[in-house]
């Protein structure tokens, strides 16, 4: 889900002299979320019993753009759904203006309708009418007409930069950031997904994995199926002692970029 770049970064955080609110997150020690599709396979009623314990819950990826299916995500939402795993569903963005992102949103939702919250993987700019903002709004608005579950905007570190207004609309912020640290970011974010070489034990294979920050959404956020319309994540300043911390994004593969060459419908 990412085409991460090398960064580096130096947070320097100087007690009241915060001028921008600056959070730095410590990330619990709980089980690991995985973030699976078409490339990890089918899942089995054997290794979804495993998963149960293995991990918090699962996202899958339910599309590439509006017009790709993955090719897995049926047979294992039903596996999971008949052991009782908790999953959240994401589409990988590919719309070009305003109207394609509730275009990709409404069939995101609709082809998962047992899912614990949507998220809008928006890792790349392909708007070509109006601006990438607009229509990462938008993804939003009509996926919330849609459900009264929650709605989450996934992106890598150094991209979400560009929803420098697109973020309030959302529930919560999926961040991608390969490093040793959780990032120091003006926003809260919700999950933090910290490598993509994470050894799955149930399916046998190294997968992307995230972490649930401390001191941010509860689990229940996450699988409790609630009603969540809070349409805003708030930032608030908040005084810090002196940290100095290095943190360097790891380049990294995007596992779900697909030729739709030769499988697009």
């Amino acid at each position: 889900m990412k085409t991460l770049k090398r960064i580096c970064s130096l947070v320097v955080v100087l007690g009241l002299a915060i001028v921008a609110p600056i959070f730095t997150i410590t990330a619990n020690a709980a089980k690991p979320i995985y973030d699976l599709s078409e490339w990890q396979g089918n899942i089995t009623n054997a290794q979804a019993k495993k998963l149960k314990s293995e991990t918090q819950f699962l996202i899958l990826r339910v599309q590439y753009g509006a017009n790709y299916n993955d090719k897995v995500f049926r047979n294992n939402v039903r596996v999971l759904a008949s052991n009782g795993v908790k999953y959240g569903v994401y589409s990988y963005s590919l719309y070009k203006n305003a109207s394609g992102a509730a275009t990709e949103a409404a069939k995101l939702v609709k082809a998962a309708p047992g899912a614990s919250f949507y998220v809008n993987d928006a890792e790349s700019n392909h708007v070509t009418s109006g601006t990438l903002n607009g229509a990462t709004v938008a993804w939003a608005n009509r996926a919330r007409q849609l459900t009264k579950r929650p709605i989450v905007l996934y992106s890598y570190q150094s991209f979400m930069g560009h929803f420098t207004s697109a973020k309030s609309a959302y529930d919560a912020i999926w961040l991608a950031s390969y490093t040793s640290n959780a990032p120091s970011t003006s926003y809260k974010y919700d999950l933090w997904q910290y490598t993509d070489k994470y050894y799955s034990a149930a399916l046998n294979k190294r997968v992307d994995a995230s972490k649930i920050p401390a001191n941010s959404k509860p689990l229940s956020f996450w699988i409790g199926g609630s009603t969540t319309s809070t349409t805003a994540t708030k930032t608030t300043t908040k005084t810090t002692t002196t940290k100095v911390s290095t943190t360097v994004e790891k380049p990294v593969k995007n596992p779900n970029v697909i030729d739709l060459t030769s499988d697009a419908n």
